[in-house]
């Protein structure tokens, strides 16, 4: 929108607010005529103040009047399997109706939000659209569910949501009498949705009691994503809507100030508007009296003045729109009666740690407020458990900047009056004050980025490491923190602590760039240059430390990333070279610490990593002696730490390297029955942990192993059915998070297992299906992290197989047929892009100990299907 349509649409805003009502319809009207696109606009402004039951007390109606046949004319019509029955509400772009799914499937009550025709273009649908991909993205029990979603035969877009049945939250408080604590206890529900939508990298912008219902059982429920923001757009397509939107969409009673600025939002916004929430459950008051007579008088109000502390309000008398818009008087005996209790201890249970929390959310600079609605949870749990809070009252100092920022003028004449009197005297004095004060200023914003650089790397972000689909969230949180860290990166130097902090930063971000292990992004060669980094700063720590233990294990997790990542890249000597440093340091350290749990898993996960390493470069029996030794350590943790899920996932995961070590030696007795026990235990693990990715991931690993083994046997029935199960997984997984290119890799990994078997089978048609569907998403993986050894060898290998596949069905078709020759066309092109790759990686020194025959068994082949061609021509 232009400037110039902005201010013509507050004018006219303007006007309708102060208009006498008998003018306003011929005023509309006109507009309408006048500038038909910009009079959507300001139809969408008024309809907001209407909903308020502030405007227009003579025509409340009049809005309402100007979409009302639109309205009903879905009333008992049919939109997809569903039957509208009844409007529920007015939303700014559409109207929710209550309907039925009447098909032959189940009967259901739902809500669908229909965008109304006046908004199904432009930046509305966009935000509509926008709405929708947010709430397909959100799965937590405290926000409504999306169920369904499409179009009308006209053309308009529609969302089906779960029918909430309920009260706005301040009105099932009243009617049930809640007390301060049971307020405080719901409020916590409805932050655990707000924090999950934040992980979400979704910010509502719109929270209010109306958009709270609480359910019959006391279960809130978040709704209206309709103004929500994507802190990364990319996230969800593109489809939301731009954080610039027409007249800056907003509930003015619960807007933070940076809304009303029209500044950057970030979550801080929402802590703001739970603030005024909570403020208004508790108190039975508005932080602000809002006198919207103009358009200037409300955001004065919210910029400048500072909200009444809770435990003082309650002694006055209350008026407060409730969320039908109806007014409400209240006396402060009334308050606290509402509340279960009296007007004095009322006064008493909100004094001090409530006071100071809800002062802290309302702040007018969201960088003083608290830094996440985990952290305002925290302070309300803390205060319902008699627990201090990290809530503190505003200093002299915070109040007197204040005061002499709303007194620039009259203060700065007193200064230059003072300075004129007594400069010659005192400029030496001043001068070493300002001095002082810069030295100060500069310190306190190096530690306060310090601070934000700590709580991104160490809080945020390890608290959502486990999330499915949370990988391009780590990755913007650890990057964010990263610029702050590299502002400090001039101090580094000599500053260990800081150095340390940077490190840990550079490994964070490093293993969600790439690593098959990990959730990633498929950038190996980022990832290397990140633990490049890492290892440069570790190595400078342990120069400066090299007695401390500290230092020492910083430094050999740096070996192992490194290590890791080279052998992802098919540098085995290389990643050999740092394994055994990695090794090394761990032996000191647990030999120096036989009693420390911490140091003892050290040494395991060297252990592990070496193993691997080994195995690369076909040392077999150091391989399983690594594996074994890491083993013995884990379960010694386990059993003398029998509450601990990590060493139990450890000890089962170095079980299932054994198992795969022993196949590869054709023990397959054996390695059945350690699979089977990584199986069981990772299936117990997972069912612990049902949102944790990781967890369900290992078993999906374990479920192919297992039905490696047992295809290898003879097995082929068994075996499918593991493999599909370990699909089913894998894929919720890849779904749960596109970016993953971890899941990718293991979507390709077990697609082509499952292909093996079908061959093995005697099914080579299927076969081939599923191998050229395993290739496809192997292909893609490869292509976009060309510096993956590992994922390139997948690919030769997936080629070798559907060669394979095309020949097996070749030999079933019919002698010199043109299927049976478009079979065995297609296996020599197969067995052609196979070896090609397998000898670049030969050349290249790139082949694992297991592949090192792979060349000359796809030239054999190639030989012998070249030969059948020959004679079939």
């Amino acid at each position: 929108m232009l400037p110039a349509d902005w201010q013509k649409i507050k004018q006219a805003f303007q006007s309708a607010l102060e208009m006498d009502p008998s003018k306003l319809t011929d005023f509309l009207d006109s507009f309408r005529v006048s500038d038909p696109e910009l009079f959507d606009e300001l139809e969408s402004l008024l309809r907001h103040r209407q909903q308020t039951g502030e405007l227009f007390p003579d025509n409340a109606g009049l809005l309402h009047e100007l979409d009302a046949d639109e309205r009903k004319r879905w009333i008992g019509r049919s939109i997809g399997p569903y039957n509208v029955v009844s409007i529920l509400g007015e939303g700014g772009m559409g109207t929710v109706f209550q309907a039925i799914r009447v098909d032959d499937h189940y009967l259901k009550n739902v809500a669908i939000k229909v965008v109304r025709a006046a908004y199904a273009t432009g930046p509305y649908l966009r935000r509509f659209k926008g709405e929708r991909q947010i709430l397909a993205s959100l799965d937590h029990p405290n926000i409504a569910h999306l169920l369904d979603g499409g179009t009308t035969e006209e053309g308009l877009p529609y969302l089906v949501m779960e029918s909430v049945v309920g009260k706005p939250i301040d009105e099932y408080c009243d009617t049930r009498l809640l007390s301060i604590e049971d307020r405080l206890r719901l409020i916590l529900d409805v932050c655990s949705a707000v924090e999950y939508a934040h992980q979400k990298l979704v910010i509502h912008r719109d929270l209010k009691p109306a958009n709270i219902l609480v359910t019959a059982d006391g279960v809130p429920k978040l709704l209206d994503f309709g103004i929500a923001k994507l802190l990364d757009p990319e996230l969800y397509f593109q489809t939301a809507t731009p954080d610039v939107t027409v007249a800056r969409a907003m509930t003015p009673e619960y807007a933070s100030p940076e809304q009303i600025r029209g500044d950057h939002i970030t979550t801080a916004s929402d802590v703001y508007a739970l603030g005024v929430i909570l403020y208004r459950l508790l108190t039975g008051h508005a932080p602000y009296v809002l006198h919207r007579t103009s358009s200037a008088d409300w955001p004065r109000t919210v910029l400048e003045t500072e909200p009444e502390r809770p435990s003082t309000i309650v002694e006055k008398p209350s008026e407060l729109t409730d969320s039908k818009g109806e007014l409400q008087s209240l006396t402060p005996d009334e308050i606290a009666r509402l509340r279960g209790t009296r007007t004095s201890a009322l006064r008493r249970s909100l004094s001090g740690d409530l006071d100071n929390i809800l002062q802290m959310a309302l702040r007018k600079d969201p960088e003083r407020r608290y830094a996440s609605v985990e952290q305002f949870a925290n302070d309300l749990r803390r205060s319902l458990e008699g627990l201090p809070v990290h809530a503190r009252p505003d200093t002299i100092t915070y109040r007197a900047g204040k005061f002499a920022r709303r007194h620039r003028v009259p203060l700065a004449a007193v200064a230059i009056v003072l300075l004129s009197l007594t400069a010659g005297i005192f400029v030496a004095v001043r001068q070493a004050r300002i001095a002082e004060q810069q030295r100060a200023l500069a310190e306190h914003r190096f530690n306060d980025i310090q601070s934000v650089a700590h709580d991104l790397i160490f809080e945020i972000h390890d608290s959502i490491e486990s999330l499915a689909g949370a990988t391009p969230a780590r990755k913007l949180v650890v990057q964010s923190a990263l610029r702050y860290l590299d502002a400090l990166s001039k101090d580094a130097p000599g500053n260990v602590d800081l150095e340390d902090e940077i490190a840990t930063g550079y490994e964070k971000v490093g293993d969600v760039q790439g690593g098959i292990g990990r959730s990633n992004l498929g950038d190996t060669a980022g990832a290397l240059e990140s633990y490049k980094r890492a290892l440069a700063l570790r190595q400078a720590i342990y120069a400066a430390r090299p007695g401390d233990a500290k230092a020492r294990e910083g430094l050999s997790r740096s070996y192992m990333r490194m290590g890791d990542i080279l052998e992802d890249m098919g540098r085995y000597q290389d990643a050999l070279a740092y394994h055994q440093q990695h090794i090394e340091l761990s032996k000191q350290l647990a030999a120096e610490q036989p009693d420390n749990a911490r140091a003892q898993s050290h040494l395991a996960i060297a252990y592990d990593s070496i193993g691997a390493t080994y195995g690369s470069v076909a040392r077999w029996d150091e391989s399983l002696a690594a594996y074994e030794s890491s083993s013995a350590i884990f379960e010694s943790l386990s059993k003398s730490h029998p509450n601990s899920t990590a060493y139990r996932r450890n000890w089962a995961l170095e079980r299932k390297k054994i198992g795969g070590a022993l196949e590869l030696r054709g023990d397959l007795a054996r390695a059945l029955k350690e699979d089977q026990f990584a199986l069981e235990t990772d299936e117990a693990l997972a069912a612990q942990s049902p949102q944790d990715a990781s967890a369900q991931r290992d078993v999906a690993i374990d479920l192919t192993n297992v039905g490696d083994v047992t295809s290898k046997l003879g097995n082929q029935t068994a075996a499918i059915e593991h493999y599909r199960r370990a699909l089913a997984i894998d894929r919720k997984l890849a779904l749960s998070d596109p970016k993953d290119a971890s899941a990718q890799y293991y979507l390709a990994y077990d697609s082509y297992h499952l292909g093996d078997a079908q061959l093995r089978d005697a099914h080579p048609r299927e076969a081939a299906v599923t191998f050229q569907q395993a290739l496809a998403r192997a292909e893609k993986s490869a292509h976009s992290d060309p510096e993956n050894a590992l994922l390139r060898s997948e690919v030769a290998r997936i080629y070798f197989r559907l060669a394979r596949a095309h020949v097996a069905a070749a030999r079933l078709e019919a002698a010199a047929t043109a299927a049976k020759r478009q079979r065995l066309t297609a296996a020599r092109a197969s067995y052609g892009k196979s070896l090609a790759i397998w000898s670049d990686l030969k050349k290249k020194g790139a082949l694992r100990g297991p592949d090192l025959e792979e060349p000359e068994k796809v030239a054999e082949e190639l030989k012998s299907c070249n030969k059948e061609m020959d004679e079939f021509s």
